[in-house]
C-alpha cells in the first residue's frame, strides 16, 4: 500500500517525495513501476534445475544485500509444481536468522487482490454484478458523489477508475504512533465520501486509489455480514489453508515476523493501517503465497477457479502499466500473459509476477521499504523467462568523517510554487547530521537520508530505476550556498540561508 504518515514518506518512492516537497510535481501512487513493460522478455521453454536456478539467483541477489540496500528478503520461484524458496539476510538488522518460507512480512497492495478475489467469488455466486453501482451496498446515510447520471460502480473501484482521490484530504490528519489514519473511522470515510465531488466521470481514466479499494473492501464483507478481514479468511485463505495470511498476529506468528525497515535500513515498528485495512494490511509468507499463486495458474484444485479467472481477466485499461482485473494488473503485450501486482508499507516491500501461459511465478518479500525490491523482481522473472540478467548498478556510499559533512548542514528555503504563493510564511528545508551521512527534513515533517557518493554529490538508497541525486552548489568562495535536487529529469534549486 503506497500511503504513509505525514512525518513520513508517503507515495512509495523516496525520491518522489523530495521532489513533490520542492516543486509541484505530482507523482501518482502506483501499483508498479510502468518502466517495466520494457523489461519483460517474451515467452522462452527455458526451465532451470533447481540448483541451477538457486546459483542464478545468488548472482542477482548478494550484489544487493552487499551494496547495503537491503536486511532481508524471502524469494519463492515456481516452475509448473515445482517451487524453489531461498532466504538471503537476516529477519532484522540486529537478528542472525535468515528468512525462509514461513518467516512473516507485510505484503501491503498484495493485499488488493485478495479484495478483488472475494468481489470476483461474490459476482460468480450471482450475489453482485460488479456493474452494481456502489450505492446499492451502502447505509442510507451515505450520498455516493455522481457525475450526471453516471454511478460509481463495484468495478469502478476494483480497477482504480471511481474519479476517487488516493486518500481521503483528511485522513492524515488523525495521528497515531501505530495505526496509519490514527484513529480514522469507517463513519469518517463514509462521511468523506458523502461530501466529495467528483472531477471526471468514473470510468474515465484510471487513477490509482487506495481510499476505492478500501470502500470495496469494507463492501464485500458487509455483504456477507462479516469484516473484510473475516471474509478474506474464510473465502480464500482457509480454503487455500494458507494459515499464516491474516491482519492480526498469534504470539506464535509474531515471533516469525520480519522487523520492517525504511529503504535507508533504519528499523521501524510495524504499523497497522486502520480503515484503509483492505488496501495494504494483510500479512503473509513465501509458503503462504506460494500457494495463493500455485491456485491463480490453476496448478491447485480450488472452488476459487472461476472466480480467480474473472478477478485476472482485463475488465479495463490501466495505460501505462496494462489491463487492470479486479485489483490485478495485466501486462499489455501480445507475446505474455503476465499478471502481476507491487505492495508497500511503511517497512517492507512485496512483489508477486506470475504467467499463466508458462506456470511460472516469482514472489518477493523484502523487510526494507525500497524499490529495489521491485527492481529485484522483475530482473527474478526475467531470469524465469530465459533472459539474460545482469546484478542491478547499485551506487555505494563513499567513506567520510562526520566533520566532512558540516558545511552542507543548515536551513534551506523551498521556492513555493504558484498554488503555494497565497501562504504567508516560507517553507525551509533543514540538512543535518545523521549516521555515516546526512538527512534532509522537508515541510511537513517528512525525511529523507542522503548518503555521500563524492565530493558535494549525495543520493537517496532504495531508488535504482531513476536517477535521484542531491547536490549541493558552492560560491566563489567555496562555501555551500545551495541545494539542488535532481529526480527523473527535473531540477530544483533551494538556496541555503543558514
Amino acid at each position: 500500500m503506497n500511503i504513509r504518515r505525514p512525518r513520513r514518506i508517503r507515495h512509495g518512492v523516496i525520491a518522489t517525495l523530495l521532489l513533490l516537497q520542492v516543486t509541484s510535481l505530482t507523482a501518482p501512487a502506483a501499483a508498479a513501476a510502468p518502466s517495466r513493460r520494457e523489461a519483460i522478455p517474451a515467452p522462452s521453454s527455458t526451465k532451470w534445475s533447481r540448483q541451477d536456478l538457486k546459483t542464478k539467483v545468488d548472482a542477482l541477489v548478494q550484489p544487493v544485500m552487499d551494496s547495503g540496500y537491503a536486511v532481508g528478503y524471502a524469494i519463492g520461484l515456481i516452475q509448473g509444481k515445482e517451487t524453489l524458496i531461498l532466504g538471503y539476510g537476516r529477519t532484522a538488522k540486529d537478528s542472525g536468522r535468515t528468512p525462509d518460507g514461513r518467516t512473516l512480512f507485510q505484503v501491503g497492495s498484495i493485499t488488493k487482490t485478495f479484495v478483488g478475489v472475494q468481489l470476483a467469488d461474490l459476482a460468480r455466486r450471482n450475489i453482485v454484478r460488479v456493474d452494481d453501482p456502489i450505492g446499492m451496498y451502502l447505509p442510507e446515510f451515505v450520498s455516493v458523489p455522481e457525475w450526471g447520471e453516471r454511478k460509481i460502480t463495484l468495478l469502478d473501484l476494483a480497477t482504480h477508475r471511481s474519479g476517487l482521490p488516493g486518500l481521503p484530504a483528511d485522513f492524515l490528519s488523525s495521528p497515531s504512533t501505530t495505526t496509519l489514519g490514527g484513529e480514522y473511522t469507517m463513519t469518517q470515510l463514509l462521511k468523506w465520501l458523502s461530501s466529495y465531488r467528483l472531477t471526471r466521470a468514473p470510468g474515465e481514466r484510471f487513477e490509482y486509489s487506495n481510499v476505492g479499494i478500501a470502500i470495496l473492501g469494507h463492501i464485500v464483507g458487509n455483504i456477507q455480514g462479516k469484516t473484510w478481514e473475516q471474509s478474506c479468511l474464510d473465502t480464500i485463505c482457509t480454503p487455500l489453508g494458507m494459515k499464516d495470511t491474516r491482519t492480526v498476529l498469534t504470539p506464535e506468528q509474531q515471533s516469525r515476523l520480519a522487523r520492517g525497515h525504511r529503504a535507508d535500513l533504519d528499523p521501524v515498528p510495524l504499523e497497522e493501517i486502520g480503515v484503509m485495512g483492505p488496501g495494504g494490511s494483510l500479512i503473509s509468507s513465501v509458503e503462504d503465497l506460494s500457494i495463493y499463486v500455485r491456485a491463480h495458474l490453476a496448478l491447485i484444485d480450488t472452488p476459487l477457479r472461476t472466480a480467480m479467472d474473472i478477478a485476472m481477466a482485463g475488465h479495463a485499461s490501466a495505460e501505462p502499466i496494462g489491463e487492470m482485473g479486479l485489483c490485478w494488473i495485466r501486462l499489455i503485450r501480445p507475446d505474455t500473459n503476465v499478471v502481476f501486482y507491487v505492495g508497500d508499507t511503511f517497512g517492507y516491500l512485496a512483489a508477486v509476477i506470475f504467467d499463466l501461459q508458462k506456470k511460472t511465478g516469482v514472489i518477493v518479500l523484502g523487510n526494507q521499504d525500497s524499490t529495489v525490491n521491485q527492481d529485484l523482481a522483475f530482473q527474478l522473472w526475467a531470469l524465469m523467462d530465459g533472459r539474460q540478467v545482469e546484478p542491478l548498478k547499485l551506487r555505494k556510499a563513499a567513506d567520510v568523517a562526520a566533520d566532512s559533512l558540516i558545511p552542507y548542514t543548515g536551513t534551506y528555503l523551498v521556492e513555493r510554487s504558484d498554488d503555494q504563493r497565497k501562504e504567508s510564511t516560507d517553507k525551509t528545508a533543514t540538512v543535518a547530521l545523521y549516521g555515516e551521512g546526512l538527512k534532509v527534513l522537508l515541510p511537513g515533517q517528512f525525511r529523507a537520508r542522503l548518503f555521500r557518493e563524492s565530493e558535494d554529490r549525495f543520493f537517496l538508497k532504495g531508488v535504482s530505476d531513476a536517477v535521484a541525486t542531491v547536490a549541493f552548489i558552492r560560491d566563489d568562495k567555496g562555501r555551500v550556498g545551495a541545494m539542488s535536487i535532481f529526480y527523473n529529469g527535473q531540477t530544483r534549486v533551494l538556496k541555503k540561508l543558514r
